[in-house]
Parts: structure tokens; C-alpha cells; sequence
């Protein structure tokens, strides 16, 4: 019984050393075939050349690859791998008649070697058909009207800017050409320009496709713009909240307000903002005085006090009164320190008139 166990304890503990050993050896070996495969090097030189619907995306191969993967985005969006893009050599064509022409579109490529995929290379240069951000100016002169436009980043030849004129609901005809321009704006003071009737403009940009010139954006949304024969805000720096005109007390302050729809259910609107800076604990008295007669109705403008970024309530100005004076009050709560307070003169019109109206303003307290 005894050498009995004596060999059970022997046997027992061969077996423990062999398992410890073999556990040693497995887990203290040098690593082997199953360690992952080294990831291939990131495309470089990654290009795309727009001609039409087709997009010719190229890249500088990289050594050892088997393939390669495209991939897109759409102005900042993510990019994501184009469905079947996967290409055993340096360049891809993609065929896009959809694509969306009011933004840009960049590429960029990844290399696969076996089951290894490198990283996403940097973005290709950006495409766009369309011109980006065309701004035509809407009663900010009293004698052209200004276009200003995004630098297309195909760095084209030169612009070419269409002026339309609307003859229908939908329609719009071609009213004048102006060629070869080579910078981002554009001021159109052609003799022909009408006050206060829209103007619809497009820009497009000619670039070179294989040494020919080629005219891209045709199809771009027509932007409008107007210009008034009579003053305008043009030298008024109050047009926003951070541009907001300093009024010092007793100081008669002079402005224009307008209202004018682009005949196709817009409006543009013009606000005024003014602002007091000085001492708290104040009652701070606006005084506006409009001109008898004037286009404005009641109901068309309004007036607010800001305090600390919250408007305080909108009031209706009253146009009827002789001599169409109006009188806003609003006090300042006791607080340490120089404070701001700011108001707005601003117009609610529907687009069926074309109003622009002078006024005064003063504050006091």
C-alpha cells in the first residue's frame, strides 16, 4: 500500500513538471508565422482631374501592393470607400452624373498588401462644379451691384459672369455677359442696370481639360442682387449685433431701413443695431422720428432692447402720429462697472413691396 502511493506522488509530480515546462516553452518562445503581417506604406500624390460626369482619381503606387481601395467625400463629411473601388493599379475613373454639384468632393486611397490595409492617405485636391458662396449685393449701393464669390479651388482660368432678368414665375432670361474675369468679385455697373428691379446672376469658372479651355457651373442656382437710386444704409456700420452703432446721449443719429422682396417669395430685410455703453442703474429713453410722409405703414417696423444678450420684447413703431415720434424706455438694473445695452430697429414686410424709409435716432437719459 505504501509504494502505492509512493508512485501515485512520483507519477503526480513528473506530470507537474512536464505541464510547467511545456507551458514555460510555449509562452517563452521567440513569436513565429502567427504575428500580423506588416501594413503597407500610404498612397501618395493622390490626384483627381474632373472632365463632364468622370472623375479620373491617380496615385503614386506603392511597393509590395496587390491592390488598392478609393475612397470619397463630400465637403466635410467623412470619407467612405466607393462601392467595387478596389483596383489592382494606380488609378480609377469614376462615372458621377449625380453628383452634388454645390459642394466639393476630395479622394483619397488606401493600399492593401495580402490581408494588411495601409492607412487612408492624405485628401486629393478638391473638385466642385459649381462656383461656391456667389453674393450679390441687395441695396448695399446706390449705383452697382457687387458680386463677390469663393476662390474655386480648381484654380481656373478666368470666370465668366451671367447676368438674368425674370420674365415668368420660372423663367429667366439671359440679360449680359461678362468675360475673362480673373479675381473673386465682380462689380456691375452697366448702363443698362435698372434701380429696384431684381437682378439674377450665375458664375462659372473655365479651367483646362487636356490644353482645352472648358466652362464648368452652367447649371449653378441663379443668386439675385438690387440696387436703389435712393439712400441706402451704405455708410451705416450697425447691420449687426457686433457692429452695433455707439449712440452718445443727446446725439441725433441718422439711418435707413428697407424692405425688398426678389419677386419669387423672398424678402431681404434690413436691421439696425445700436447700442449704449456707460453706467448702470440708468433709465435709457430712444427716441425715433420718421419723416411725414413716409413708405413705411404700421405694423412694418418694430423696436427691441437687448440686455446682457436677451432681447427684452419686441415693440411695434408707430408710423400714424404726426410727427411720428416714437419713445422707448427701458432701465438699466444696478450692477458694478461699465455696461451694454443694446437695441435694434428692424422691418417685418411681405415681399410684395419695396419700401426704404429715413429716420433719426437719439437717446437720452
Amino acid at each position: 500500500m505504501r509504494n502505492f502511493w509512493v508512485k501515485r506522488k512520483y507519477g503526480t509530480l513528473v506530470i507537474c513538471v512536464f505541464i510547467c515546462f511545456s507551458f514555460f516553452i510555449i509562452h517563452c518562445s521567440p513569436p513565429g508565422d502567427s504575428s500580423p503581417p506588416d501594413q503597407p506604406a500610404v498612397p501618395t500624390n493622390v490626384t483627381v482631374l474632373r472632365s463632364g460626369a468622370d472623375f479620373q482619381v491617380t496615385w503614386s503606387g506603392v511597393s509590395g501592393a496587390d491592390a488598392y481601395q478609393v475612397y470619397r467625400r463630400q465637403g466635410n463629411g467623412s470619407f467612405f470607400l466607393l462601392a467595387g473601388a478596389e483596383v489592382d493599379a494606380t488609378e480609377y475613373t469614376q462615372s458621377d452624373g449625380s453628383y452634388p454639384k454645390d459642394t466639393t468632393l476630395q479622394y483619397a486611397v488606401k493600399s492593401i498588401s495580402g490581408v494588411a490595409y495601409s492607412e487612408l492617405s492624405d485628401p486629393s485636391n478638391m473638385v466642385s462644379a459649381w462656383v461656391q458662396n456667389l453674393e450679390p449685393s441687395r441695396l448695399a449701393y446706390n449705383d452697382r451691384i457687387r458680386l463677390t464669390w469663393d476662390v474655386h479651388p480648381e484654380a481656373p482660368e478666368y470666370y465668366n459672369v451671367y447676368r438674368y432678368v425674370k420674365s415668368g414665375p420660372d423663367t429667366y432670361n439671359l440679360d449680359k455677359t461678362f468675360s475673362n474675369i480673373t479675381h473673386n468679385y465682380y462689380e456691375d455697373t452697366d448702363a443698362g442696370l435698372s434701380p429696384e428691379t431684381p437682378y439674377f446672376y450665375r458664375v462659372t469658372w473655365v479651367g483646362l481639360v487636356n490644353t482645352v479651355p472648358t466652362e464648368f457651373g452652367q447649371d449653378a442656382p441663379l443668386q439675385y442682387g438690387v440696387f436703389s437710386d435712393t439712400k441706402t444704409d451704405v455708410n451705416e456700420p450697425n447691420d449687426d449685433y457686433t457692429d452695433a452703432m455707439r449712440l452718445e446721449k443727446d446725439v441725433m443719429a441718422n439711418g435707413v431701413l428697407y424692405s425688398y422682396g426678389d419677386g419669387g417669395g423672398g424678402v431681404v430685410s434690413d436691421t439696425d443695431w445700436y447700442k449704449y455703453t456707460g453706467a448702470a442703474g440708468k433709465s435709457i429713453c430712444v427716441t425715433i422720428n420718421y419723416p411725414d410722409p413716409t413708405q413705411f405703414q404700421n405694423g412694418d417696423l418694430h423696436f427691441e432692447f437687448y440686455y446682457e444678450g436677451v432681447p427684452q420684447g419686441a415693440q411695434d413703431i408707430i408710423i400714424d402720429p404726426i410727427p411720428n415720434i416714437n419713445f422707448f424706455n427701458f432701465d438699466i438694473p444696478a450692477a458694478a462697472g461699465t455696461v451694454d445695452l443694446y437695441f435694434r430697429i428692424y422691418s417685418t414686410i411681405g415681399s410684395a413691396r419695396k419700401v426704404t424709409g429715413e429716420y433719426t435716432i437719439k437717446m437720452t437719459y
